[in-house]
């Protein structure tokens, strides 16, 4: 599978020539918090148009937003929409007609969300939940000893502290809060908690 045609306007959104961008290359650029994501999106819309017969699937716009890093190395929020335009006529799908739209004014932050939106008289299904079948989510990485750090990070304890409450060593403790800011993409603690409240991983 590949890009039948990338409008030369991809310059203009994400910086890369059209021939730069590949379908590998699309998901090489996807921010690493939003990779799970991604995932989880394709296995929701293979389970929602196995559910159905290939009439009612045409009738349906499929869009999710998610974060791309641009040719400038900083990253923009990205609404995909598209529809199916060719089918093999036994529920197989050929070809779809997609658009990208840097929507970054418009959501600053949150998790990718995935909608299926109805034409020609069919509902549509907004923000539908994920599916996830074992797949690592933002929370889901950090492990169990690096949670409870991080809580008391939160409640502004000094790492000679959260080593005495843990019976660890505070090399142990800061060790595990560089992992953290390593696996998050963050540059320093302060970031790390106001994140961690904020996306509600303690």
């Amino acid at each position: 599978m590949d890009f039948e045609f990338v409008s030369k306007e991809i310059k203009t959104v994400l910086g890369y020539e059209p021939d730069e961008f590949t379908i590998p290359f699309a998901i090489q650029i996807i921010h690493p918090e939003d990779r799970p994501y991604f995932l989880m999106i394709g296995e929701t819309l293979f389970n929602f148009i196995s559910k159905m017969t290939l009439e009612k699937y045409l009738n349906f716009k499929m869009r999710y937003d998610i974060r791309y890093r641009k040719k400038d190395g900083s990253y923009c929020r990205i609404l995909y929409q598209s529809i199916i335009i060719d089918h093999d006529g036994r529920g197989g799908i050929l070809r779809t007609f997609g658009t990208y739209t840097d929507i970054s004014y418009l959501k600053e932050d949150g998790h990718p969300a995935l909608s299926f939106i109805g034409m020609n008289g069919m509902p549509s299904y907004i923000n539908v939940p994920l599916e996830n079948r074992n797949l690592v989510t933002d929370k889901d990485n950090i492990t169990y000893r690096e949670r409870q750090v991080l809580k008391l990070l939160a409640e502004g304890r000094l790492s000679k502290e959260i080593a005495v409450i843990l019976n660890i060593s505070k090399e142990t403790v800061d060790r595990h809060r560089k992992n953290m800011l390593h696996k998050k993409g963050l540059a320093n603690t302060s970031e790390l908690v106001s994140k961690a409240i904020r996306q509600g991983w303690i």
